[in-house]
């Protein structure tokens, strides 16, 4: 016999349950409570795998022996630069704690990109990298990132080397995550394995130019655009279609926002 019978709108987190992550499958039933320093909390039983579990298995809060609220503002506090060292004095947390909360949410906000961060429509997808170091600059690394223009998403990034692997997983990741209703306008820099990447995965069926900045003392003195897949035609209609660009360039806003998120977590930029 259950201690409650009634039924539920929850799914399980067991992974191997025929119903894992399924809802409305009356399965889940309530199944008492467990105390906790500041009240109770409920639990729930899977009526298929015998699970026993509680609203905050699988995740970032599941066992923290905090307050959600105080998980939060740990999270909030990083996102907007404040060190771990600093956040665990302001939060009277030790170092670890709020290294480990910091972990979990990384994590959480990776499967939930994962689950979330599909179908959108690749328009004008533009893709750039963005060199850095980790500790010291002997240990350098590269940020390769892609933007959808028109909507400012993010969809993918890989962080490691600068090389043609890498550049080919940032296609592939953003091609399995999105979807082409239309012909896509694609632009880079002049690094050789965009070129080599792009036309294996799309061949003919985008527009890809390249947008090459000359710089000296960290000032633009040249532009040069190169149209290495498609006519000049299909590039004005592709410029005519689009919401944001009327020329064939590269914007600065991702650099931007990847420089802007350095500074303010007290890192050095090296080169880009």
């Amino acid at each position: 016999m259950y201690r409650k019978s009634s039924v539920i709108d929850r799914s399980c987190p067991n992974p191997e349950c025929e119903f894992h992550g399924q809802s409305k499958k009356q399965n889940i039933i309530k199944y008492g409570y467990f105390k906790l320093k500041k009240g109770r909390r409920r639990r729930y039983l899977c009526k298929a795998c015998k699970r026993v579990f509680c609203s905050n298995t699988s995740t970032p809060y599941y066992r923290i022996h905090h307050s959600r609220n105080l998980f939060d503002e740990v999270c909030m506090l990083s996102v907007e630069g404040v060190n771990k060292s600093s956040i665990s004095r302001i939060k009277h947390l030790s170092w670890n704690t709020v290294s480990r909360w910091l972990e979990r949410a990384c994590i959480a906000a990776k499967r939930c990109n994962r689950g979330m961060l599909k179908g959108f429509t690749l328009r004008e997808p533009q893709a750039d990298e963005i060199r850095t170091f980790i500790k010291t600059k002997s240990q350098s690394v590269w940020i390769i990132t892609l933007i959808e223009v028109w909507s400012r998403l993010w969809p993918s990034y890989i962080v490691g080397k600068r090389n043609y692997k890498n550049v080919r997983r940032l296609f592939q990741d953003t091609i399995v995550k999105s979807e082409m209703n239309a012909e896509p306008l694609i632009t880079t820099d002049g690094f050789k394995p965009y070129a080599r990447v792009i036309k294996r995965l799309f061949g003919c069926s985008c527009v890809y130019g390249q947008v090459i900045r000359t710089r000296r003392k960290d000032k633009v003195i040249r532009v040069d655009r190169k149209l290495i897949i498609g006519s000049q035609q299909r590039l004005d209609n592709a410029l005519e279609r689009s919401e944001d660009s009327s020329i064939l360039a590269r914007k600065e806003l991702l650099l931007t926002e990847i420089d802007e998120m350095i500074k303010e977590k007290g890192e050095d930029k090296v080169l880009y």
